[in-house]
């Protein structure tokens, strides 16, 4: 008689439970493969920009893919932490340092991504007497006019086209070739950072940075070249048609005007090396009376934002030559006060975790059972 308890036929090991896709998006989020994974990419490309980018022409020019491989970093480090986060659940009061300190790092990593999608930078230069309410972001465009109709008596739009510039000096044989609406050739065959021109030979060594580029107009069997300076408007003629060559950089708007009253140069007694750089400006905001500050490198001028945030407005150089015109770096960062709370939320976890938790723990050991 066959045993009941035996069993019938060949053992089957029952399925393992499947994992369902939140599950297994969550366990991926979570890991701490992920974290060290992706800290270990942030710090080797910031070791690699910071080794190869040496130019700020060159870090400038490649801001925009930066800033997006920066947010694409802080987005995988937040959801990393956040995950992490929950996966701790159920939270104690013990564990209430490591919330803090988690929450800290989410909260300073939102305000960078902030930083990085709604920031702004770009440069102001300015001659005394003159204002602007706008600034240069960095980004180099050839402006291209021609002389339009009698009735307008100035250069009307022909056509613009962007520059890309970085890199130059790595690769000085590099060309930038574009056709014109009439046919003739544009070409763009030279770029100096620190251009400095001395009679007709121009060289690249002027302290501080003043780019420029060499443009040759070539249509036919002729031709026409000249340097142009960033910020500079030059005249070209060939074949009798007259094309106005502007090497410019994208603008863009200001919430207030900075009008430049007096630029102010200071050396050290007995030697021509500046002690201090200031300037003197007024404010104005629509519909506001305007008000003088003084900018010097380590006294920017602060401007609140209508919706968030503050513009700042630093002394960066000056122009050598004249020493009456004065250049100004111009920041927007809205992510900085979330930021500052994340490192304040931060500090209050880590004090939990080494001064408050021990407290409670010897406090649950001495409690009775």
């Amino acid at each position: 008689m066959a045993n009941p308890s035996s069993p019938a036929g060949p053992q089957v090991p029952s399925p393992s439970p499947k994992q369902d896709i939140f599950e297994l998006v969550f366990n991926f989020f979570a890991s701490v493969k992920l974290g060290v994974g992706v800290m270990l990419a942030c710090a080797l490309f910031f070791a690699l920009t910071t080794v190869f980018w040496q130019e700020p022409e060159v870090i400038v020019k490649n801001m925009g893919w930066v800033k997006t491989a920066i947010e694409v970093i802080l987005v995988f480090l937040t959801l990393n932490l956040f995950a992490v986060t929950l996966s701790r659940y159920p939270w104690t009061r013990l564990k209430l340092g490591m919330l803090a300190t988690h929450a800290g790092l989410i909260v300073t990593f939102c305000g960078a991504f902030i930083t990085t999608v709604k920031g702004r930078d770009g440069l102001i230069t300015l001659a005394e007497g003159e204002e602007t309410d706008r600034y240069f972001n960095g980004r180099d465009v050839l402006s291209i006019r021609k002389m339009g109709p009698a009735s307008q008596r100035r250069p009307a739009a022909y056509q613009d086209f962007p520059l890309a510039l970085a890199g130059w000096s790595r690769d000085p044989a590099r060309r930038i070739e574009r056709e014109l609406l009439d046919g003739t050739v544009v070409r763009v065959d030279r770029y100096y950072a620190k251009f400095r021109l001395e009679g007709e030979v121009a060289h690249n060594d002027a302290p501080g940075r003043s780019p420029a580029i060499h443009l040759t107009w070539r249509g036919g069997s002729s031709e026409t070249n000249r340097w142009i300076p960033l910020g500079a408007t030059r005249e070209l003629t060939l074949n009798g048609s007259t094309l106005y060559f502007n090497y410019t950089q994208i603008e863009a708007a200001l919430p207030f005007v900075v009008q430049l009253n007096d630029f102010r140069l200071r050396h050290y007694e007995g030697s021509g090396v500046p002690s201090s750089i200031e300037s003197l400006v007024t404010v104005r905001e629509a519909g506001k009376p305007g008000y003088e500050r003084l900018i010097s490198v380590n006294n920017p001028l602060e401007f609140p934002d209508k919706t968030w945030g503050v513009w700042k407005v630093t002394q960066n150089s000056y122009d050598r030559a004249t020493q009456t015109a004065s250049t100004f770096s111009v920041s927007y960062d809205p992510g900085r006060p979330v930021v500052y709370a994340g490192f304040l939320i931060v500090c209050a976890g880590v004090f939990f975790m080494f001064w408050i938790r021990p407290f409670l723990e010897k406090r649950v050991e001495r409690a009775p059972e």
